[in-house]
């Protein structure tokens, strides 16, 4: 039988005009290459990106921000747990197996998972670096669905990766026999000329462009950048340039090039299956920062531009609130924000873009909303407010189940989420100490607030006078 990538992904929304791919004489592409709004998983909408925002996550103080003083710092059965209920919210599956199953896809060109080689991309840099809890979590899947822990690849493509990852106190934190690379190629030949579709030509990592490299995940900390032409940050899209040029692309067009390009989204199904942000902690500036502030979160997509776009909405500009920093390249660039979403095929004006947001893991039930959506079983949320004209205000709340979260958003009258707080059911008041994401205090005026639990939520409106 004929197993096309195009016929793979003929369940996806329908392709516009192709962006033509550009390849040297020496290199044979291993597919047609991108096209407009094709669907990276068939069974999963480009346009879902799903966040987890648990504060219990993170149970002390980092002793430095990379990888090993993050991890004392951090409960890991809890993120992967967390991580679990990302994959079930994404795939919309009932169980995390399941879920994991649909977001990992078998290469056409491989009869089983054993014969199947998988690569990681992290950040290297001297700074903040991917939680080595993450890394684990996602090998861990890997290894379940048959990948050999010997065909998985960590790497960076650059020279600080086994400076964070590769030590034996690190690497014992990993599934034993996983490959920690500061290149992602053979000894002899570590990276090869390749010309994107807009005819520049960078070295890139020699397996990604060789095809060696079946499927490919994309794990980016959250960060400022100074070339704002850029957007403002780095996260899983500029992650890729340590793939290929090695340096900072000054054209935002070359970053674009470089993603829609065949190492990246080639081969059937596309090579790039997952993109995660991890933003437990996260930098307003960078990218070698050492500001590194808590945020308690973790953001999980399958199409690189929408992963970042959302991120950068909805967590550095309404939680991180860089467009308020003295240094105005960690600004979000709404050029630049534009053109990661249009050179997809998706229109940065249509609704579909202005009104996409990240989905709750942690209060996603494919069966609860299934229910709430046909009007049946709806679990029941009230709350209420007492001594709500200063500026800690208590909310008391009642849900039927001790088994569910609560989360409480609180919003100004424009919309911007000012705070957050995840709570056990069991728990039934909380006070909200009127302070914003920064600990700064929130001025007088009105706020909305929106309690939310599986299949259900409510909003009211809070008072608070100075």
């Amino acid at each position: 039988m004929s197993f096309t990538r195009r016929n793979f992904l003929k369940s996806g929304a329908a392709a516009s005009a192709a962006i033509g791919m550009g390849f040297p004489e020496s290199v044979s592409p291993a597919s047609s290459g991108w096209q407009n709004r094709e669907q990276i998983n068939p069974a999963i909408d480009n346009l879902r990106v799903v966040c987890c925002h648990d504060p219990s996550m993170i149970t002390g103080r980092m002793t430095t921000i990379h990888p090993l003083g993050q991890y004392g710092a951090c409960d890991a059965s809890r993120i992967e747990s967390n991580m679990d209920k990302m994959a079930q919210a994404l795939a919309q599956k009932e169980s995390a197996n399941d879920a994991w199953d649909t977001i990992f896809m078998m290469p056409s060109t491989k009869q089983s998972w054993n014969q199947v080689k998988a690569a990681i991309k992290v950040n290297g840099m001297d700074s903040i670096n991917p939680s080595i809890i993450i890394l684990d979590k996602v090998c861990k899947e890997l290894i379940r669905k048959g990948v050999l822990a010997s065909n998985i690849y960590i790497y960076d493509a650059g020279s600080e990766i086994t400076r964070w990852y590769g030590s034996s106190d690190a690497r014992s934190k990993l599934p034993q026999g996983v490959n920690i690379n500061d290149i992602l190629g053979d000894t002899g030949q570590p990276r090869k000329n390749y010309r994107l579709a807009n005819g520049r030509t960078y070295q890139t990592a020699s397996w990604l462009v060789d095809g060696v490299i079946d499927l490919l995940i994309n794990i980016a900390p959250n960060k400022g950048h100074y070339i704002n032409n850029l957007g403002g940050f780095t996260l899983t899209m500029k992650n890729h340039v340590g793939s290929m040029k090695f340096g900072h692309p000054s054209d935002p067009a070359d970053m674009i090039a470089m993603n829609t390009s065949d190492p990246f989204l080639g081969g059937t199904p596309p090579r790039q299956q997952l993109c995660i942000v991890d933003s437990l902690w996260a930098t307003p500036n960078g990218p070698t920062s050492y500001d590194a502030q808590q945020y308690d979160r973790i953001v999980m997509g399958t199409c690189s531009p929408i992963v970042d776009y959302l991120t950068a909405r909805k967590i550095r500009d309404e939680i991180m609130d860089v467009n308020s920093l003295s240094n105005s390249s960690y600004h979000i660039n709404e050029s630049a924000m534009t053109q990661l979403v249009e050179a997809f095929g998706y229109d940065s004006n249509s609704p579909e873009i202005r009104n996409l947001d990240l989905v709750d893991a942690l209060t996603y039930s494919s069966t609860g909303l299934q229910t709430a959506a046909h009007g049946r079983g709806k679990r029941k949320v009230s709350f209420s407010f007492s001594g709500s004209h200063g500026v800690a205000p208590t909310i008391s709340f009642k849900v039927p189940s001790t088994g569910d979260h609560v989360i409480f958003d609180i919003f100004d009258l424009s919309g911007r989420t000012v705070s957050s707080m995840l709570l056990d059911a069991h728990r039934k008041t909380v006070v909200w100490d009127g302070s914003d994401f920064q600990g700064r205090k929130i001025g007088a005026g009105q706020y909305i607030v929106r309690c939310r639990t599986t299949g259900y939520e409510k909003s009211g409106m809070l008072q608070i006078n100075q």
